[in-house]
């Protein structure tokens, strides 16, 4: 696995475990040190991450589901637009302010 991969991932655990702010400084320094969260490449990122982990045989148990907290700060925010979206007609993470929320999100249930 690549260390942008790596990086990306420890902050996607924070957002499970609740450490937002954690989270928020490390999804700052990926942004700062490799791609854009809103960009193309969070999402093929995201994918294999995901794909990572089920090949590893994480259980889908959703543990973190009531410790899940995305960053909500000055910088990194929770997508406002989050449930405005018509998800029966698009894939989850299609509008580039909610890529890196629903990657969370993916992560957080395979867990």
């Amino acid at each position: 696995m690549r260390i942008k991969s790596l990086r990306l991932l420890v902050g996607i655990f924070n957002v499970c475990i609740g450490n937002d702010k954690e989270a928020s400084k490390l999804f700052q320094q990926f942004e700062a040190n490799h791609y854009d969260l809103r960009s193309d490449a969070i999402v093929g990122l995201g994918a294999d991450l995901e794909w990572r982990l089920i090949s590893f045989g994480a259980p889908y148990m959703n543990r973190y589901g009531a410790s899940f907290k995305f960053p909500d700060d000055e910088v990194i925010k929770s997508p406002s637009c989050l449930y405005g979206h018509d998800y029966t007609v698009d894939f989850e993470g299609s509008c580039k302010n909610c890529r890196l929320f629903w990657i969370c999100c993916n992560i957080s249930h395979i867990l």
